[in-house]
């Protein structure tokens, strides 16, 4: 499966990131989107310290990160990653999604600026297979 991912060029996100600040990290935790942690949100979630964290789509990563805030995240050096993660690697919930990065594949980082060009969703998100991994819509 596709996971969309905020982070910057070495993979780190806002909340544990060199990039992340206080100060988007308040301004993100200020809006009026509901962010509940992968222990409310994700059923069977058990912490891994493999594990990273993203959306099963773009439009779970808008109902976390509002869109008011893309030029913010932009301005910390964050893209949208997406990463072929195997079915079985991944756990999501209404929310997010926690993935094993041990067995994700990086496929590209977009910059914000190109979601907003491009319209949302970016792309459709189907199961990976080993046949499948070079054949993801862009």
């Amino acid at each position: 499966m596709i996971i969309y991912r905020v982070e910057d060029e070495k993979g780190g996100g806002p909340y544990n990131g060199e990039r992340g600040s206080m100060d988007l990290l308040w301004s993100i935790r200020s809006s009026r989107t509901y962010q509940p942690g992968p222990l409310d949100d994700i059923p069977d979630f058990k912490h891994n310290r493999n594990y990273r964290f993203g959306f099963s789509s773009m439009k779970q990563l808008e109902g976390w990160f509002d869109p008011r805030f893309f030029g913010a995240l932009a301005g910390h050096g964050f893209y949208i990653a997406l990463y072929d993660v195997p079915e079985s690697g991944a756990k999501c919930g209404g929310h997010q999604c926690a993935f094993n990065s041990t067995l994700a594949k990086l496929i590209e980082r977009r910059a914000f600026k190109d979601a907003a060009l491009l319209g949302l969703p970016l792309f459709e998100n189907k199961s990976s297979t080993p046949v499948d991994n070079q054949d993801v819509p862009f």
